[in-house]
């Protein structure tokens, strides 16, 4: 769970300088990883949920 936590950020602190360059391959580069996000949260949320 750590390790997920720990991707997750590193994930959205790529995102941020990416949509600060404000070029469109970074963009797409952003969405990609937001979609990343995404992903893991809700494996994540699934884990927690079936732990209960």
């Amino acid at each position: 769970m750590q390790d997920t936590m720990t991707d997750m950020q590193r994930l959205l602190m790529n995102v941020a300088e990416q949509l600060k360059s404000g070029q469109k391959t970074d963009r797409s580069a952003a969405i990609k990883d937001l979609r990343r996000i995404a992903d893991l949260a809700t494996t994540l949320a699934s884990t927690i949920e079936a732990q209960r």
